[in-house]
């Protein structure tokens, strides 16, 4: 069970939403930013498992974003520049996490989470420009696949390689695209008209040529971009630069969870989660969306979190039942999130009608979410209105088994109610508020509330 969150931190920069902090030991509440971002851009979400999970192994030229390689996919492409720092993965240093059974290939693979590598280091070093080359607007500008998407109807957002290709165009500042506006409202009837597109190309190359750092200040100034997130906390890590930064040969694991992987004509995008094991260090890159394409790479991480490892030189074993467990926690807790966030606008409806929260709560509006056992997930029948709200948002969600339970106890001096959500097997609980983190994992116990401290 997997649940696409593609695409969230578009919606988090876009909407200019607040996030909250990551300190080594704390709870991060990113996924509450990025989950309420991602409800105002689509009613719900698909699953993971939808994502080109049935084609055939398809096996891309990733070379031309490789300098040194021998070969090149078509023409001279406008890549981001490599490091001086250069990160080689391969089947020595990375372990490959595939729960959706998704086709891919994993020399693309290897080379996107060198991408993302480089991006991170960017970070670290706290260089706007080379944050700037590897998130590469200008190549996505470039790209047949930007005309694609813009000539394409509705946008998916679920889809990186067409996300990675409206984030750019959403993330450029009006003034790049202000004389190109008439070309993008006025579309004509047959999308696939040759001279609309060749306008259109003509304004994109335009466009990419004049982009600079300054025209996307949304990656640097808004709380919500991983770059300022991690620059205004890095002091509070107790880890300089040079301990974080990845390079080759220092000996770091990369357990890379894939979510979504897809290839077409234009290239290869996907979208995966890293976690990179370097001593005592342990590095989250939450929610990476990488393409590499016609004309070049593009890399996007969500965020950063920088923790300690459970233990230092883990073995591969180890580092992959750490992964998954982070993994499967992550999973309950979005489910919690959104089956609070499906309580709390069932109750709001119910008080516009006159009903209370504690009426809703005694009328029996969540018989069986409020039972012992939970609301089972894998039913089709929900007697009591609120048990039927839950399960239809969850569902729609991509949570088709688990079970929820809403309950009610004090959080920060109010009477409320907080949701917890459980898988059919596994033991693993997820909770909304002060989701459940891997060090209070073992304290978790179902239907009593833990709180964050």
């Amino acid at each position: 069970m997997k649940r696409n969150r593609a695409l969230a931190f578009l919606a988090a920069l876009t909407l200019c939403t607040a996030t909250a902090c990551g300190e080594i030991g704390e709870e991060t509440p990113a996924a509450a930013v990025t989950d309420t971002a991602e409800t105002v851009i689509t009613e719900s979400s698909s699953e993971a498992e939808t994502a080109d999970s049935s084609s055939e192994t398809i096996t891309t030229d990733i070379s031309s974003v490789d300098p040194v390689a021998e070969t090149t996919i078509k023409e001279t492409k406008t890549e981001a520049p490599a490091s001086d720092d250069k990160i080689h993965i391969n089947d020595d240093n990375c372990i490959i996490i595939n729960d959706s059974d998704l086709t891919f290939d994993k020399e693309t693979l290897y080379r996107m989470t060198e991408l993302a590598a480089e991006q991170y280091n960017a970070v670290i070093d706290s260089d706007k420009q080379r944050y700037f080359d590897t998130v590469n607007f200008p190549a996505l500008l470039k790209s047949e696949g930007m005309i694609n998407t813009l000539t394409s109807g509705d946008f998916d957002f679920d889809a990186p390689e067409e996300g990675l290709y409206v984030l750019a165009l959403l993330a450029c500042d009006e003034s790049v695209l202000e004389d190109k506006k008439e070309l993008f409202e006025n579309k004509p009837d047959d999308m696939n008209d040759e001279t609309y597109k060749l306008k259109l190309r003509e304004a994109l190359d335009d466009s990419a040529e004049k982009l600079t750092i300054e025209d996307t200040s949304i990656l640097f100034d808004n709380d919500s971009s991983p770059f300022a997130y991690f620059i205004k906390r890095k002091e509070k890590y107790g880890y300089d630069a040079e301990e974080l930064k990845l390079s080759d040969g220092d000996g770091a694991v990369y357990s890379v969870d894939i979510e979504e992987y897809s290839t077409n004509d234009i290239g290869s995008y996907a979208m995966f989660y890293v976690t990179v094991y370097k001593g005592k260090i342990k590095a989250e890159l939450d929610q990476c969306i990488v393409g590499i394409y016609d004309s070049g790479s593009s890399v996007l991480i969500s965020n950063i979190y920088i923790k300690n490892a459970p233990n230092e030189n883990m073995t591969a074993e180890e580092i992959r039942r750490d992964s998954e467990h982070l993994f499967r926690l992550d999973e309950m807790n979005t489910a919690a999130k959104v089956a609070y966030n499906a309580a709390a606008e069932y109750i709001a409806d119910c008080e516009c009608k006159g009903i209370s929260e504690n009426e809703v709560f005694e009328n029996g509006s969540f018989k069986q979410a409020a039972s012992e056992k939970g609301l089972p997930l894998d039913g089709n029948s929900f007697g009591a209105e609120g048990d039927a709200a839950l399960a239809k948002t969850l569902k729609d969600c991509g949570f088709t088994d688990g079970f929820v339970y809403i309950g009610r106890a004090e959080i920060n001096g109010k009477d409320t109610f907080y949701l917890q959500f459980r898988a059919q097997e596994g033991g693993y609980i997820g909770q909304y508020p002060a989701k459940i983190t891997a060090e209070r994992a073992e304290r978790a116990e179902w239907r009593t509330y833990l709180p964050k401290n």
